[in-house]
């Protein structure tokens, strides 16, 4: 399944395509590098972020590719940043900023690495 959603570039309004696939329950959305999107996501599977989204995503797991940036409020089980994210996150399970991530804002999760060269610049409140 396809989605195209407003997106703007170089101040004039274009279509963004957004890919969504879902075969045999594993089903994920990808928003690729081209793409600057704004918006909620609501998705019982797993949210691949290429380009730049502004909004809310609420989804089982979030991956941010090196060129991703996210601003916005994300609710996820489980969450592997190698972009951009900020301002919040809440993480059920385990925040992974990578070597080429950053982070700034506020985090809350159960379980956080950051890996050399990764950036974290912010607070955490751990949950139980």
């Amino acid at each position: 399944m396809k989605t195209l959603f407003k997106s703007h570039s170089n101040d004039t309004e274009t279509n963004s395509l957004v890919t969504e696939s879902n075969s045999n329950n594993d089903s994920f959305m990808l928003i690729n590098a081209l793409s600057t999107v704004t918006g909620n996501i609501e998705s019982t599977g797993d949210v691949v972020i290429d380009g730049i989204f502004n909004g809310t995503i609420n989804a089982r797991n979030l991956r941010i590719t090196p060129s991703g940036k996210v601003k916005g409020i994300v609710n996820v089980t489980s969450a592997d940043i190698s972009g951009s994210l900020e301002p919040e996150i809440y993480c059920i399970d385990k925040l992974v900023i990578k070597e080429t991530g950053q982070f700034t804002g506020k985090v809350f999760c159960k379980n956080l690495v950051v890996n050399l060269g990764g950036k974290f610049i912010g607070t955490i409140e751990e949950i139980k």
